[in-house]
C-alpha cells in the first residue's frame, strides 16, 4: 500500500523531480502536501490483515475493527493517530448456485459490482491510488467470482490509472492447482496484477510486482536494508 502511494504520487509529481521543501516539513506534521489525502480501495467481506493500512482494507468480521477509531476530520490537523482510514469498499460479487442453472443473474451481478468499482473510483472524494482484492474470499466465506470478472476489474484499473494489488497470502502457493490463484483469469500479457502480495505457506512475507517505477526513487523510503525485486 506504501509503494501505491509513492508511486502514485511520483506520477503527479513527475518522474525527476525531486520533493519541495513544504513537502518535507509538512508530512513531519501529518499534513498535506507532504502527507496526501489518498486512498485504496477494497470489497465488502474481504480479509487483509489486522493493522493500520489493512485493516482499513478488511471487512469480514467485526472482532477485527471494534474500537478502531475513525478519524473524526479529513482535515489532517484534526487527526489522531489511529488504525483505521477512511476508505471505500465495494461489495464482492455474491454469485447464487449452482452456476450453470444462474449464469445470466451472476453476469449481472458481477457486471452490476464493475461499475460500482469504477463509479467509486471517479467519484471518491481523494484519489484512489489502489484496488486490492482476493482471488478467492477466504475468511471473508469462500466467496468466488469468475474470471471474467477479475478481467474486468483488470480493465477498470488500467483505464484509471490505479494499481491492482492482488492479495494471495491464502490463495498462492499452489492452493488452487496453480501455483497463483491469478494465474486462472485468463489475463493477456501485460495486464497482470501491479503487485502480488503472500505469505504464510511461501515460508517468508513479501510481494512481488512488475513495474520497476514501484521500487522507492530514493533510500529508505521504504525499506532499510532489503528492496523486493521486480518480476
Amino acid at each position: 500500500m506504501k509503494a501505491a502511494f509513492m508511486y502514485h504520487r511520483r506520477k503527479e509529481r513527475g518522474e525527476d523531480k525531486d520533493f519541495t521543501a513544504e513537502e518535507l516539513t509538512s508530512c513531519m506534521k501529518n499534513e498535506p502536501p507532504g502527507s496526501p489525502d489518498l486512498a485504496i480501495m477494497s470489497f465488502g467481506k474481504a480479509f487483509h490483515g489486522r493493522m493500520f493500512g489493512t485493516l482499513s482494507s478488511t471487512h469480514s468480521k467485526a472482532i477485527h475493527k471494534l474500537d478502531s477509531i475513525f478519524p473524526s476530520s479529513l482535515n489532517y490537523g484534526t487527526h489522531e493517530i489511529v488504525p483505521s482510514f477512511p476508505w471505500p469498499q465495494v461489495p464482492f460479487p455474491q454469485l447464487k448456485y449452482p452456476l450453470e442453472d444462474n449464469m445470466g443473474i451472476n453476469r449481472r451481478e458481477e457486471q452490476n459490482a464493475l461499475e460500482q468499482v469504477e463509479k467509486t473510483i471517479k467519484e471518491w472524494p481523494s484519489p484512489v491510488v489502489a484496488v486490492i482484492v482476493e482471488p478467492i474470499q477466504s475468511e471473508g466465506g469462500d466467496n468466488h467470482a469468475s474470471p471474467a470478472f477479475f478481467r474486468g476489474l483488470r480493465d477498470i484499473t488500467k483505464r484509471n490509472g490505479v494499481l491492482l494489488i492482488v492479495d494471495e497470502v491464502q490463495t498462492g502457493v499452489g492452493s488452487t492447482g496453480t501455483f497463483w490463484a491469478h494465474e486462472k483469469w485468463g489475463l493477456a500479457k501485460g495486464d497482470e496484477p501491479d503487485v502480488v502480495t503472500f505469505s504464510k505457506k511461501f515460508q517468508a512475507s513479501g510481494w512481488y510486482f512488475h513495474n520497476d517505477k514501484l521500487i522507492p526513487n530514493k533510500p529508505y523510503r521504504q525499506f532499510n536494508t532489503w528492496y523486493p525485486t521486480s518480476c
